[in-house]
C-alpha cells in the first residue's frame, strides 16, 4: 500500500491529504484562495466589546448620567451669601407690599432678618448718649422712606452720618410741631380756657402723627408743611386707618412684651434677659409703628390722595 492511500484511523482523512499544506503563501486561505481572488470583500475587524466597568474598573462606553451636582444644585434654596449675606430665615414674600398692612408691619422690619433690629437695640441701649438716640431715629425715617416709596428692601446700618443727618432733620420736624402746640397750648391756658388746652394738645398730638408720615413720604422737610401736605395727609381714610393699625400693634406688641416678661420674671435667672429683652422690644416697636405710617402714606399715593415722589425718590432726606 502506498503511502497516498494511507488513511489516518482517528480521522479517517488520507495521510496524503494531511501532509500536504492546506494554504498557499502566507496570508493566503486555503488552496492559494485569496479575498482578491474570490472577488470576496474582506471583513474588517469590528469593534472591540468594552470592558465592564465591574471588571476593569474604567467606564463603560454607555450614555452617561447627568452630573448629580447640576440636579443638587437646582434643588438647593440660595445660601445667605447669595441673598447678598441677608438672614431671610423670617417668612416673607419677595414682595412684602402684597401682605395686609397688620402682618406688614410686623414683617417688614424683618426683611433683613433679626440682625438689623439687635443693632437697633444696641443704639437704643446708648440713647443716653443722645447721639444714638438721633441715629436711631435716622434709621426710622428711613425704613419709613422706604416703605412709603414701595421697596421691597429696608435699609442697612452702616452709614452713621447719612443716618445722623436724618434723624436731625426728623428732630427739627417734630420741633417745629412741638413749638407750635407749646405756643397755642400756653395762650389758651394764659386765657384761662383749660378745656380748649386740652382740646389743643389733642389735636396736635394727631397732626404730628401726620407730619410725622408726611416726612416719610416726602423725604424733605420743606415739602412736608409745604401746600399743606401734612394737613391734607390727615384728612384721607389712610391716616385714620393708620392710626387704628398703629393703636392694634401697640396692644399687641405690649400685650406680648408683658406675657415674655412674666415668664421670665417667674424664673430664677429671668431678670438678667428681660433687661436683655428691653432694648429689642423698644427697638423693634419703633420700626413697627415707622412701617405702619410708611405703608399707609403708600396707599394714600396710590389712591392719588397726596404725592410723594415728585418730591424726590431718593430715601436719604432733604431739606
Amino acid at each position: 500500500m502506498e503511502a497516498t492511500d494511507a488513511f489516518c484511523p482517528n480521522c479517517g482523512h488520507s495521510l496524503a491529504e494531511i501532509g500536504e499544506p492546506s494554504g498557499g503563501p502566507e496570508g493566503e486561505g486555503p488552496a492559494g484562495r485569496t479575498p482578491e481572488s474570490t472577488g470576496e470583500t474582506p471583513e474588517e475587524p469590528g469593534p472591540e466589546p468594552a470592558a465592564s466597568s465591574a471588571g476593569s474598573g474604567e467606564p463603560t462606553s454607555g450614555p452617561s448620567e447627568p452630573a448629580r451636582g447640576h440636579a443638587e444644585a437646582a434643588d438647593t434654596p440660595p445660601s445667605d451669601a447669595d441673598t447678598g449675606g441677608e438672614d431671610r430665615r423670617v417668612d416673607i414674600p419677595d414682595d412684602p407690599f402684597e401682605m395686609d398692612v397688620f402682618e406688614f408691619a410686623f414683617k417688614y422690619p424683618l426683611v433683613r432678618g433679626w440682625r438689623q433690629v439687635g443693632i437697633g437695640a444696641i443704639v437704643v441701649f446708648l440713647s443716653f448718649l443722645v447721639l444714638p438716640l438721633i441715629i436711631l431715629g435716622g434709621y426710622n425715617y428711613r425704613l419709613g422712606r422706604s416703605a412709603a416709596l414701595g421697596l421691597p428692601t429696608t435699609p442697612e446700618w452702616g452709614d452713621w452720618w447719612g443716618l445722623l443727618v436724618d434723624g436731625f432733620r426728623l428732630l427739627v420736624t417734630l420741633l417745629v410741631v412741638g413749638v407750635v402746640a407749646g405756643i397755642g397750648f400756653a395762650a389758651f391756658l394764659v386765657a384761662g380756657l383749660e378745656a380748649l388746652a386740652f382740646l389743643w394738645y389733642l389735636v396736635v398730638l394727631v397732626a404730628s402723627v401726620g407730619v410725622l408720615a408726611t416726612f416719610l413720604g416726602t423725604g424733605s422737610v420743606k415739602a412736608t408743611f409745604g401746600d399743606f401736605r401734612c394737613l391734607r395727609f390727615v384728612g384721607t381714610t389712610e391716616f385714620w386707618l393708620g392710626l387704628a393699625y398703629s393703636i392694634g400693634a401697640n396692644f399687641v406688641l405690649q400685650i406680648a412684651f408683658f406675657i415674655g416678661a412674666l415668664l421670665l420674671i417667674i424664673t430664677i435667672i429671668g431678670i438678667i434677659p428681660l433687661l436683655l429683652l428691653l432694648p429689642v422690644f423698644q427697638a423693634y416697636s419703633y420700626f413697627v409703628q415707622t412701617s405702619i405710617w410708611g405703608r399707609m402714606y403708600y396707599e394714600a399715593e396710590a389712591a392719588g390722595k397726596v404725592d410723594s415722589r415728585i418730591v424726590s425718590e431718593e430715601v436719604p432726606s432733604r431739606w
